[in-house]
């Protein structure tokens, strides 16, 4: 099950005929079965099963807490969603289909149409930690295609400076059934690891691919990244080293 929060400024609510309208307009999903069961939507896009719950509560301060250390693309994120007083959650499961890569498409088109038809302040995302401003999940989600997948609304990159180099990793590949990736102590500077780490992880996304010790990737034809299996550094369990200029 993929989940995402839309956090309110106000009460809960939501629109159903518009949100229905909106999603029509952008996405090009098929949307079936709008049933509303108590404070829950119930929709069935694409094959998948979708729920759009109301929670007349704010998100637990130390997840808002927790998941603001990484919204570095949002300085004034603890000032803007402390007033938020509801939220609403956003659940796709496994129906017709296993496809992971066709939910979260799903998922971020149902997240876009509720931001545009609410008093949303922006998206946290739980398995993630991720909390994004309205806008800039409104702008990345806008080039979306079958050829660009927003990565940075569906997994944290972290980058980090140390002693030895600079060290990242991803925080997301999980969810789509692959080791999550890392470079540790790299001479490159934060901007090219973080670049490297979104470019593999969507390669690997793309294509489905599994990376095994002793491999190599890179983003042309000449990069030979060594891909090396252990116990993770940053992140628990396996991980895939990627040994990029070292």
């Amino acid at each position: 099950m993929l989940t995402g929060m839309i956090l309110l400024k106000g009460r809960a609510a939501m629109n159903a005929d518009r949100f229905a309208k909106d999603f029509a307009q952008y996405s090009d999903a098929d949307m079936e079965e709008l049933v509303k069961d108590g404070s829950t939507l119930l929709l069935n896009i694409e094959g998948a099963a979708v729920a759009i719950s109301t929670v007349t509560q704010p998100i637990a301060p130390g997840d808002i807490q927790t998941a603001a250390k990484r919204a570095y693309e949002w300085p004034a994120v603890l000032n803007d969603v402390k007033g938020h007083q509801s939220h609403l959650v956003v659940a796709v499961s496994e129906n017709k289909t296993d496809d992971v890569l066709k939910h979260f498409v799903i998922l971020t088109d149902v997240l876009c149409a509720l931001l545009r038809t609410t008093e949303a302040v922006g998206v946290y995302m739980p398995s993630q930690q991720l909390l994004i401003a309205k806008e800039v999940y409104l702008d990345e989600a806008e080039d979306m295609d079958e050829d660009y997948f927003p990565l940075n609304l569906w997994m944290y990159f972290a980058v980090q400076a140390g002693d030895k180099g600079v060290s990242g990793y991803t925080n997301g590949l999980k969810d789509f059934g692959k080791a999550e990736l890392e470079i540790v102590d790299s001479v490159a500077d934060g901007q090219d690891v973080r670049a490297f780490l979104f470019n593999m992880a969507h390669y690997i996304i793309e294509n489905d691919v599994v990376f095994e010790d002793g491999d190599t990737c890179g983003v042309t034809e000449e990069e030979d990244v060594v891909v090396k299996c252990s116990p993770g550094v940053k992140v628990k369990g396996t991980t895939c080293k990627l040994l990029y200029r070292q």
